[in-house]
């Protein structure tokens, strides 16, 4: 039930009346990673700081390898 329920929305985990955690669809996921991703190309265009190339593709390598696993 709860995997059926987020896959038509995000669903809030509660303990003790607190959130403390979320069920999300691998499609909200990935749209949360690209947004997060396209925020951080912005940052890096408007402040010249970036991580460098190396790291830059070690991350996205450990993202690929990742996402191969799944």
């Amino acid at each position: 039930k709860l995997i059926d329920a987020a896959q038509r929305s995000p669903v809030a985990i509660n303990r003790r009346g607190r959130r403390v955690a979320f069920v999300i669809s691998s499609a909200d996921m990935e749209a949360m990673e690209d947004h997060y991703l396209g925020m951080r190309a912005m940052e890096i265009i408007k402040t010249g700081k970036s991580l460098g190339v190396k790291k830059t593709r070690e991350y996205f390598d450990s993202v690929l390898k990742k996402n191969a696993r799944n």
